[in-house]
């Protein structure tokens, strides 16, 4: 792990340093003043003589330049964190095989199923695998006047009901964290 972690950092710097070097001979290259290009004048000397090529070798410097600096850039994005993607689900492994299936995808049946509660206007859904089966949490935003016990009940049992006969795995809780509706222009429930 740390040594992963060594890697990384030093790649990282490399892809840096890479980028900055090209970046100062091309700077160089386009006629700036050698002495003037890094601070108190470090390396003007060897830079100097980028300021008087020309033709072959003139075209030469700035395309591998241009080149260290796509690679510079491909060695810094290359240890940019990539985002996780969720393990899937498993529903069943046996001799047969195994069958899973995406947390997007409970995600998806469970805002479905919540949406349909009466007075629900709309719902975001999390889907989290604990020991025991999945943790679901649901936050709707419900319109101005729903009876919140009632709807959060109703919502708990339908999700519940058609994940677990649906899906085919257990759901060991069900949160719902409901919030009214803000927008004025919208009517109160109707129970």
């Amino acid at each position: 792990m740390l040594m992963r972690v060594v890697n990384t950092i030093v790649t990282a710097v490399a892809g840096v340093v890479l980028i900055f070097a090209a970046v100062v001979v091309l700077v160089a290259t386009f006629g700036v003043d050698g002495e003037q290009v890094l601070p108190y004048g470090w390396f003007g000397a060897y830079l100097v003589v980028l300021n008087d090529v020309s033709g072959a070798q003139y075209a030469l410097t700035i395309s591998l330049s241009f080149l260290s600096i796509i690679v510079g850039l491909v060695l810094v994005a290359a240890q940019m964190p990539r985002p996780k993607r969720p393990r899937p689900l498993v529903v069943r492994a046996d001799e047969a095989g195994t069958v899973t299936i995406e947390p997007n995808s409970v995600r998806v049946l469970a805002e479905t199923v919540g949406a349909e509660v009466n007075g629900v206007r709309e719902i975001s859904c999390r889907v989290r695998e604990r020991p025991g089966g999945l943790a679901i949490g649901c936050f709707p935003r419900v319109a101005l006047g729903s009876n919140i016990p009632r709807l959060s009940t109703e919502m708990q049992v339908k999700i519940k009901e058609s994940v677990e006969s649906l899906v085919g795995l257990p759901v060991i809780e069900v949160s719902v964290v409901t919030k009214y509706e803000t927008q004025r222009s919208r009517r109160l429930a109707t129970e």
